[in-house]
């Protein structure tokens, strides 16, 4: 029961904890499907017994309250990390409730209440502010450290990462070459420094509706053509959105493979180097598409001063903002050290294992950015280095037999792990 849950909560979190753990699942998830929370602290059965589950829609204010605590409790730890990020982050996502402006068919009112967390709004605001505030203290006082070092040392790790580019697009030479067959477009990246990657699958749609929707079959992104009409004719969704179900779909057959191979690049400088740093035991998830999708309307703002694109027909390059959203895979590896200069020198270590790494490797760096570089203050402080690295992962064969290439451009980042 609900009720049992926060009790258990209250009194010892680690309890619960424990048990997912010992589940072997990752805790998130777990959290998701065993507690629950986000149904029933809006759902009352009480209420709901004999006059309709319509009736038991209601906040759980006896039960919102406590939670709550619970989470300004957490959010005032020192370092939240570990089982207690864990349960923080659930136990928001499981407090917002539902929104009071969304509608659909089986639903008999709409939910009265604008701001679920009214009551206790105030609290949280200044507990978050508090945080955050304190986090960037932390990071201001690290990056003056590496700047100072890098100021007087000038051999040293911290010198090299203030080198490093602030922003750098670097294609292979070979792919600007008038020999390779997107030439075009890869010189119109490197002179733009605005980096995009058009899979094969997509190219040969172009910007065909039928051809795009073979594409989407093929990929799995939907399942049979019934899907695919309904997409048209009930969704009307548009090419753009087509195209960013490929992408999403495109990036999940990719996603464990250039993790893998990520690894594979970083234990080479582990092995070599005796770095202190431990591979990410899991895999982090594809981006979703209602995330990618609200990507995909800040870069079309981004985007309006180009009309066209070298090598891409206008029928599809108006539709293809997709494909310059390069997160939809991504990892990152955490230098560690017992000192702030151990973990830059580990930094280093990395980039330039990546760095060495050349198409014919199947592996290269296309783009970095770098917020340790001279001029660059991320918000509130925090400031990693961010490598976009072009992967080969094989083919991907259709239902069809039709074998697809799996290349994608997905996102490292290499934390401190002092941030």
């Amino acid at each position: 029961a609900p009720e049992d849950i926060v009790k258990q909560l209250q009194e010892d979190w680690h309890v619960i904890m424990d048990e997912v753990a010992s589940q072997g699942k990752a805790a998130f998830e777990a959290l998701q499907k065993r507690l629950r929370l986000h149904e029933s602290l809006f759902f009352s059965s009480a209420l709901a017994d004999g006059h309709g589950a319509h009736e038991g829609r209601r906040e759980r204010i006896d039960l919102l309250e406590p939670v709550a605590g619970i989470i300004l409790d957490l959010l005032r730890e020192e370092h939240l990390k570990g089982a207690q990020k864990d349960l923080a982050r659930y136990l928001l996502l499981a407090t917002m409730g539902p929104k009071n402006s969304s509608a659909c068919s089986h639903v008999r009112t709409p939910w009265p209440t604008a701001d679920n967390r009214c009551f206790y709004r105030a609290s949280l605001s200044q507990v978050a502010k508090e945080m955050l505030g304190k986090f960037a203290d932390e990071c201001d006082s690290m990056r003056k450290r590496i700047d100072f070092i890098a100021a007087s040392q000038s051999d040293s790790a911290c010198a090299a990462l203030a080198k490093l580019p602030a922003d750098k697009v670097d294609v292979p030479e070979c792919w600007l070459d008038s020999a390779h067959p997107d030439h075009l477009s890869w010189r119109a990246t490197q002179r733009d420094n605005n980096l995009r990657f058009d899979p094969s699958w997509a190219l040969e749609v172009d910007g065909n509706p039928a051809r795009c929707c073979l594409a989407l079959l093929r990929l799995g992104a939907v399942p049979d053509l019934a899907a695919c009409a309904a997409l048209h004719q009930v969704d009307h969704a548009p090419m753009a959105g087509m195209f960013a179900r490929g992408w999403i779909r495109y990036s999940e057959l990719c996603n464990t493979r250039f993790q893998d191979k990520m690894k594979e690049v970083a234990s080479r400088a582990i092995r070599r180097e005796g770095l202190d740093m431990e591979l990410p035991s899991g895999y982090v998830p594809a981006k979703k598409l209602k995330r990618l999708m609200e990507k995909i309307r800040e870069k079309k703002v981004e985007l309006e001063e180009y009309t066209s694109w070298p090598g891409r027909s206008n029928a599809y390059f108006r539709h293809s903002q997709a494909f310059c959203i390069l997160d939809t895979v991504r990892l990152g590896f955490i230098c560690q050290g017992q000192s702030l200069e151990k973990q830059v020198e580990c930094c280093m270590h990395i980039v330039k294992e990546f760095q060495a790494c050349a198409p014919g490797d199947k592996v290269c760096v296309l783009r970095m950015k770098n917020g340790f570089a001279e001029g660059v203050h991320g918000s509130g402080g925090y400031a990693d280095v961010k490598l976009l690295v072009y992967a080969d992962l094989g083919v991907y064969e259709a239902f069809d037999g039709v074998e697809i290439p799996l290349q994608i451009v997905g996102e490292v980042q290499i934390i401190l792990e002092g941030y």
